[in-house]
């Protein structure tokens, strides 16, 4: 184990920088990149979460039957028979 640091350790004390060039091209990906990962992350909680949750609250609401009190009931109109 103390060789392998050992040679670890000098390997890269013994690096030297590669003077590359990093262009703007680089910058624009990782944006591109960053915003496609947030996108996914929102599409899939939005297919597993929210659709289904959504769904569920809609059946519940329209099999849910009104209550009409007398004071809500809609007055009929004169002539009309019933």
């Amino acid at each position: 184990m103390t060789a392998r640091c050992l040679l670890v350790w000098t390997l890269v004390a013994a690096s030297v920088p590669a003077h590359a060039y990093i262009g703007p091209g680089l910058g624009a990906g990782l944006f591109a990149v960053v915003g496609a990962l947030f996108g996914v992350l929102a599409l899939g909680f939005a297919s597993t979460v929210w659709y289904p949750l959504k769904r569920a609250i809609r059946r519940r609401r329209d099999t849910a039957e009104p209550e009409v009190s007398d004071d809500q009931a809609v007055p009929e109109e004169p002539g009309e028979k019933g």
